[in-house]
């Protein structure tokens, strides 16, 4: 995963064995071995550090999984906020399970795939109602990382642009806030996540239009100045680039699968 990236899919994570850390949202989470972790993939996400011997599965599934599995109110919210949940009830054979359903999926035998979708669908169940009771606390699951190397400041710089997408923010702003050169800190983000800070601002704020997309009415030029966008043609031009559709589409087809 050489670059910071997002698309619109629920995205579950297994490390296996060894060290795995996310920076995902501007915040830095490093995932439990044996848990799963579900987080919604339009947040931009990288890793930014694994040990030798990690091991790891993941999946993608689309985002309607959260309405066929009946994810609650508390935990969607939290998904479509940018949370990362990890389970706090794993379970023994989901090493196993994930390489059953590999197996299914590469069968040409559409009989297995729907097998898998069914036991996907039965494990995310169990995942969803194991899981309810932390959707009462605010606070993010995963470890926040407090370790002071080389890519601290790059956190620092993604956590403030994270924080801040909703304001109109220069590189100055950003720099300032970690207490370095403009262009050094320019050259710094671009080097750890292989894109700008205008770049990463963006998907943050296409990430919060999808969101209020999703779960409200407001209208599309509401939306566009909540996420922190100067116009309405910059908006549905950055849309379009990331998503592949426009915001009425967009929320047309979520209507659709969130009956």
């Amino acid at each position: 995963m050489p670059l910071a990236h997002q698309h619109n899919d629920l995205e579950i994570n297994m490390v296996l064995n060894g060290e795995v850390v996310y920076l995902h949202g501007g915040r830095m989470v490093s995932l439990a071995v044996g848990h799963m972790t579900l987080f919604w993939a339009a947040i931009p996400h990288l890793i930014v550090r694994q040990s030798p011997e990690a091991r790891m599965a993941w999946m993608t599934l689309p985002l309607d999984w959260l309405w066929q599995c009946d994810c609650s109110s508390g935990l969607m919210t939290m998904l479509l906020s940018g949370q990362m949940v990890s389970d706090i009830q794993p379970e023994n054979q989901d090493d196993s399970s994930f390489k059953r359903w590999h197996e299914y999926l590469s069968l040409s035998d559409m009989q297995w795939h729907h097998i898998a979708a069914l036991e996907v669908e039965a494990r995310l169940r169990r995942f969803f109602l194991a899981n309810q009771s932390i959707a009462k606390k605010s606070r993010r699951k995963g470890q926040r990382l407090k370790d002071k190397s080389a890519l601290d400041p790059v956190q620092q710089m993604a956590d403030f642009l994270s924080s801040h997408y909703r304001q109109t923010i220069s590189v100055e702003d950003v720099a300032e806030h970690v207490s370095l050169h403009p262009n050094y800190a320019m050259r710094l983000f671009r080097k750890h996540l292989n894109m700008t800070m205008i770049q990463y601002l963006t998907q943050q704020r296409i990430a919060e239009a999808r969101r209020l997309l999703i779960t409200t009415d407001m209208p599309i030029l509401d939306v566009v100045y909540e996420c922190g966008f100067g116009s309405t043609s910059q908006f549905y031009h950055a849309f379009e680039s990331y998503v592949g559709q426009s915001p009425r589409a967009f929320r047309r087809q979520m209507d659709g699968v969130g009956q």
